[in-house]
């Protein structure tokens, strides 16, 4: 008799979150996650002297391309939100949110959405990479770390203008953030899309695509730093 093996609804939806719609199957996915935990296994481990070197990323991180004007680049990702300036904003519990994401931190980086986008701020977790471009400028400019979210209109609505019918709700912080210059062509086939991609709102990466890009450079950063003109 064929071993029988349920899978909790909760994990059924971390599944769905790495397939491609239309191609993938459940069978498929897991898969590709045996594929990669099984070849994970059979590899050495490296020494803590070069663990930088050696590095192979998780699968599951994801990276997301993210449209800005560059007024607001300014205000949050180029400049910084003091703490102190927003924690009237938050409750008690996003203030926890934040505190025990960030420690001996005064001030910080951030973006939103908006509630047209709730899939993706859904599926992003920390410590997935966010690139973002400012409209017309044909390069990307800055990369970081997702730290933390939290759901707060009235944060938004501090932090940037947005038209009232489209809050900019759904804010997301950042740490690690690092100029970069990247030719936005160059990126946006690299992972896969057509050279005249956009990037028209918040687009989370082919995870296909992503793992190419790890097959082929070992981590995320090594990607962007071969592509980088500021390296």
């Amino acid at each position: 008799m064929s071993k029988v093996i349920r899978i909790e609804d909760e994990i059924f939806g971390r599944l769905q979150n790495h397939a491609e719609p239309f191609v993938d199957t459940p069978s498929s996915v897991i898969e590709k996650l045996l594929n990669y935990y099984e070849s994970s296994l059979s590899k050495p481990e490296t020494t803590h002297a070069h663990a930088s070197q050696g590095r192979r990323e998780s699968p599951m991180r994801n990276i997301f391309l993210a449209p800005a004007s560059d007024e607001n680049l300014r205000k949050t990702i180029r400049g910084s939100v003091s703490l102190t300036s927003i924690t009237h904003l938050l409750s008690k519990e996003e203030r926890q949110v934040l505190q025990s994401s960030v420690k001996n931190v005064e001030a910080l980086n951030c973006w939103a959405m908006t509630e047209g986008s709730r899939s993706k701020f859904n599926e992003m977790t920390h410590g997935d990479l966010v690139l973002f471009t400012a409209k017309d400028s044909g390069k990307f400019q800055y990369t970081g770390e997702v730290v933390a979210k939290i759901d707060s209109e009235k944060l938004g609505g501090f932090l940037w203008d947005f038209v009232p019918t489209k809050p900019w709700k759904l804010v997301y912080f950042l740490g690690n953030i690092q100029a970069v210059n990247i030719d936005k062509t160059r990126l946006v086939t690299a992972l896969g899309y057509s050279k005249s991609y956009v990037v028209p709102g918040i687009t989370k990466v082919n995870p296909i695509a992503r793992d190419t890009i790890l097959a082929q450079h070992g981590t995320i950063e090594s990607f962007i730093a071969s592509i980088d003109d500021l390296k």
